[in-house]
C-alpha cells in the first residue's frame, strides 16, 4: 500500500471480479447456450490490522483476510484494482491451460507413434485412428 491510497476502516466495501459460465440444462444435464459473464461481488471489511483487512460477503459468510502488501490479494479497494487483478488472474489461467493443451497434444502424438509401430497396417485404416485426429 502505498502512502497516497486510503488506509482501510471499517465498513469499507472491496471488490472482486470472477466469470461465470452461464447456460441451462438440457434433458441430459448438458450445459447449452452457454455464455460467460463477468461480475463483481462486494465485499465489506470487518476488522482492520496493522497487516490486512477482515473482509465478510452476506449473511453468515465466512470472513477472509487479505494482507494488505501482498502482490496478490483476494479483494481490492477499488474496482479498477480488482478488474486489473481479474484480468492477471484470466493471463495466467490462459498461460496454464495452454501448457496442459501442449501436454495433451504431445501425449496423444506418442499415443499415436506407439500405435503405428505395434500395428503399422492397422492403424492406418482403423475407424478409431480418425477419431482422434485434432482438426
Amino acid at each position: 500500500m502505498t502512502g497516497a491510497e486510503k488506509k482501510p476502516e471499517v465498513g469499507d466495501t472491496w471488490y472482486r471480479f470472477e466469470d461465470y459460465r452461464v447456460g441451462h440444462a438440457d434433458e441430459w444435464g448438458d450445459l447449452v447456450s452457454v455464455s460467460v459473464q463477468v461480475s463483481h461481488r462486494e465485499y465489506t471489511v470487518t476488522k482492520v490490522t496493522p497487516k490486512g483487512v477482515w473482509l465478510s460477503w452476506g449473511f453468515g459468510g465466512s470472513n477472509r483476510f487479505v494482507l494488505l502488501g501482498a502482490r496478490k490479494r483476494f479483494a481490492h479497494p477499488s474496482k479498477e484494482e480488482a478488474l486489473e487483478s481479474f484480468m492477471a488472474r484470466k493471463t495466467s489461467q490462459i498461460r496454464i491451460l495452454e501448457k496442459q493443451l501442449e501436454h495433451v497434444r504431445t501425449a496423444l502424438f506418442m499415443g499415436k507413434s506407439q500405435l503405428a509401430r505395434l500395428k503399422p497396417e492397422a492403424a492406418a485404416t482403423k475407424p478409431e485412428e480418425k477419431l482422434l485426429e485434432l482438426a
